[in-house]
């Protein structure tokens, strides 16, 4: 590393730690056990999970949570361009130290998203045309309701549309990502002797 990218990159790494320390101090502040909204974040991260564990169904347990899990990272990353690129934020956070919010990318949106597909999957229903439904619930009904509560805002030129798009982009890159995992287990099982 040359001197001058190791400065810059030295100064990167200072302002993430600094920032780190006003986040942490932030929560104390306003987000800790004494509010409501820390115990809305605890709520919305353990409901869900407490949900699925009575509705999933366990003879599709690897193929529902591989899609589950899928619509967490996808969501992870959505949530990361949006929050570090200033078009949307989380302003109570059950866990402190997490950039995003838990609540919606590993529980909220993954487990809605998995049991909407395991309903589909169990009824033979278009999986499409539902998590699309379930894609326009989130953006147009729970998020401005999560923003109303002031448990989330937007910014810049972010809407819910933008956040309809969002949730599509998940939606369609879950679907083809257990779709192109499922094809590679069904032609392996077939190629054995």
């Amino acid at each position: 590393m040359s001197p001058d990218q190791q400065a810059s990159f030295e100064h990167l790494r200072q302002m993430r730690k600094q920032y780190s320390y006003e986040h942490l101090d932030y929560w104390i502040r306003y987000s800790n056990f004494d509010t409501w909204q820390f115990w809305a974040c605890v709520v919305l991260l353990f409901g869900p999970l407490v949900l699925l564990y009575f509705m999933l169904d366990r003879s599709k347990a690897i193929h529902m949570g591989f899609f589950g899990y899928s619509v967490h990272v996808l969501t992870f990353y959505a949530d990361n361009f949006g929050v570090t690129h200033g078009l949307w934020d989380y302003p109570y956070k059950a866990i402190p130290f997490l950039p995003m919010s838990l609540m919606i990318d590993a529980s909220l949106v993954p487990v809605f998203f998995m049991l909407v597909y395991q309903w589909c999957v169990n009824h033979h229903k278009s999986k499409l045309l539902f998590l699309t439904a379930t894609s326009m619930c989130f953006a147009f009904v729970i998020k401005p309701i999560l923003s109303l509560a002031g448990l989330f805002l937007l910014f810049e030129w972010m809407n819910f549309f933008y956040l309809f798009l969002a949730y599509m982009f998940v939606t369609l890159g879950a679907m083809l990502l257990t779709a192109i995992f499922r094809w590679l287990m069904r032609s392996a099982i077939h190629r054995i002797p």
